[in-house]
């Protein structure tokens, strides 16, 4: 787990299939939980903290590193950066996350969605959201899970239409049945009829 600042707070960064979220300390993708140690992990978030811009060593040296650490800076920083390639499938040779810039830092390429966390559900159910409406939306792009409502969402908003309307039609056949006049009965007239057979006056 990372510890602090980066624990104190909520934010929730998306890009491509992956999802980070500082307070649970954890990177996932698609859902799956991948293992990073605390170090690359704080690296990582500040980098997609500040995607398409340098980051540059000396600032990751002075929030990630204290000056009273014995660490070789330099080898625990080749160190991280190579345990998040691997850890994001990216290649150091054509990144597609992690672009190196020589003697002076790293830049995150890819595109991030900020969000806050879900105080309720936490980032686990945001993920697996977002997981089921990428498979949906058939494309593997960073915001395809922004693109299409999710099939379970559209399947409740036909049955909640289907039922309103058996409702409404019940209704309407209760009211008719209520308000419609009542049936007049049928007198038969009849003829009563005298000894020599002449209606009687």
């Amino acid at each position: 787990m990372p510890t602090e600042p980066s624990i104190s707070r909520d934010r929730v960064f998306r890009f491509g299939p992956f999802e980070l979220s500082e307070r649970e300390g954890e990177l996932r993708k698609g859902g799956v939980r991948i293992k990073l140690q605390e170090q690359p992990f704080r690296v990582l978030v500040e980098l997609v903290a500040n995607p398409g811009n340098l980051v540059s060593r000396e600032d990751l040296h002075k929030k990630l590193w204290p000056a009273d650490t014995f660490v070789d800076f330099d080898v625990g920083l080749n160190s991280a950066i190579r345990k998040l390639r691997q850890a994001l499938n990216d290649d150091a040779e054509n990144p597609r996350y992690i672009e190196t810039l020589a003697k002076r830092g790293y830049r995150f390429m890819a595109p991030v969605d900020k969000a806050a966390m879900d105080p309720l559900q936490g980032p686990r159910a945001v993920a697996e959201r977002a997981s089921s409406v990428d498979s949906s939306a058939g494309t593997n792009g960073p915001h395809a899970g922004l693109i299409n409502a999710t099939p379970i969402a559209s399947k409740r908003r036909v049955w909640i239409a289907a039922a309103v309307v058996v409702v409404a039609m019940a209704a309407g056949l209760l009211i008719f049945w209520r308000t419609r006049p009542p049936a007049v009965p049928i007198v038969e007239a009849v003829t009563e009829l005298t000894d020599d057979g002449e209606p009687k006056p």
